[in-house]
């Protein structure tokens, strides 16, 4: 435990370069793109600006980690291979031109792939290292399959944007940068802020919840992506409302099966103690509910109609009830995992509640 303790640790470091260099890019681009996708010029000209902010991101990167990095040597040339990977992550481009069946058969396959590997490797010997590799091995496939799948699909003009073109999209996708910053950063580090005051094994416990919070926030966010792109275009809302219903309706009939089967699945799964565990994800659990509202009635409700800056509100101000609770959480000394928790399922809360709110301001609800 102690020993995964560090390994997320390490990922959740990664995942803070990432967050700071995305550049708004992930709801930008795949907007832009959605609304211009038959422009060959302009995908060609946003595919190359995203390439080439993210090539000299790494540079930056790179200097900072092998300075400051206490890492051995092969640990920081495979941490930071991994960043580059990440970062030439190509799915805001590939959501953009709504090629979201090839996004969720090669997510699969990627994680198929994974797991195939933790199974097959031993890890008691150097598991560190072999961990990180297999992250980076796999990283490395869905970026370079990502990317000969969209030069396959795409006809791309080889020609090098302008100055005026990157400023362009900096200014478009900084709105979006801006906003959601704090929350990426609580959603993708959060283990590496814990940890500064949990000891690695609580760490590892806290780290396994929040990756099955994950996965569930994976899901939403999916049908939030399509429901982005299409509801831009069609401003099909009758849509967005059944899908909203349909999703809460299944969230409500898998709690009974969460409260009385979750511990045992976990037991199957996991040869510790699993109490703290299963507390966690029932707390997560819970807290979805309010990520499929916020989620579907954020940017696919409010970019629609030309409302997205208060969508931007919305991201910020629940972002601020996540850093303002774990700030009290600190300063009252409630340090525990319980309390840490329940500093995100506060924040989903609060940005549930903005984003109805400003859905309902504006009628689309």
């Amino acid at each position: 435990m102690d020993e995964y303790g560090l390994y997320v640790i390490l990922l959740s470091q990664i995942a803070l370069f990432v967050v700071l260099t995305e550049f708004g890019f992930g709801m930008y681009l795949a907007k832009e793109i959605s609304v211009k996708r038959n422009e060959i010029d302009e995908v060609s000209s946003l595919f190359w600006v995203f390439i080439i902010s993210k090539l000299i991101s790494f540079l930056l990167i790179l200097f900072i980690f092998l300075i400051f990095s206490d890492l051995l040597f092969l640990q920081s040339i495979l941490a930071c291979c991994l960043i580059l990977f990440y970062l030439l992550d190509l799915s805001p481009i590939l959501m953009g031109l709504e090629n979201y069946k090839f996004l969720s058969k090669l997510q699969i396959f990627s994680k198929c792939i994974m797991v195939s590997l933790i199974l097959l490797l031993d890890l008691s010997h150097n598991g560190f290292e072999k961990a990180i590799a297999i992250q980076l091995l796999v990283a490395a496939m869905s970026s370079l399959v990502m990317i000969t799948f969209f030069f396959k699909t795409n006809k791309v003009i080889r020609k090098l944007p302008s100055l005026n073109k990157f400023k362009k999209v900096f200014q478009g996708s900084i709105p979006f940068y801006g906003a959601k910053i704090f929350v990426n950063l609580y959603q993708q580090s959060s283990t590496y802020f814990v940890s500064f005051f949990l000891l690695p094994e609580f760490v590892a416990v806290y780290s396994i919840g929040l990756q099955i919070y994950k996965v569930g926030q994976s899901i939403i966010g999916a049908v939030s992506r399509v429901l982005y792109t299409s509801t831009v275009n069609t401003k099909n809302f009758k849509l967005l409302k059944k899908i909203t219903i349909g999703s809460v309706i299944i969230h409500i009939l898998m709690l009974p099966i969460v409260i009385l089967f979750g511990q045992i699945v976990l037991n199957l799964i996991f040869d510790f103690d699993t109490e703290n565990l299963y507390l966690l994800c029932q707390a997560f659990y819970m807290s979805l509910l309010f990520v499929i509202f916020s989620s579907y009635w954020g940017y696919p409700a409010l970019s629609a109609i030309g409302k997205e800056n208060y969508a931007h509100i919305g991201i910020f101000v629940s972002s601020l009830a996540y850093f303002l609770a774990l700030a009290l959480v600190v300063l009252f000394g409630l340090e525990s995992i319980y309390f840490f928790v329940g500093c995100i399922v506060f924040s989903d809360f609060v940005g549930m509640s903005v984003r109805l709110y400003f859905a309902r301001k504006f009628k689309v609800l």
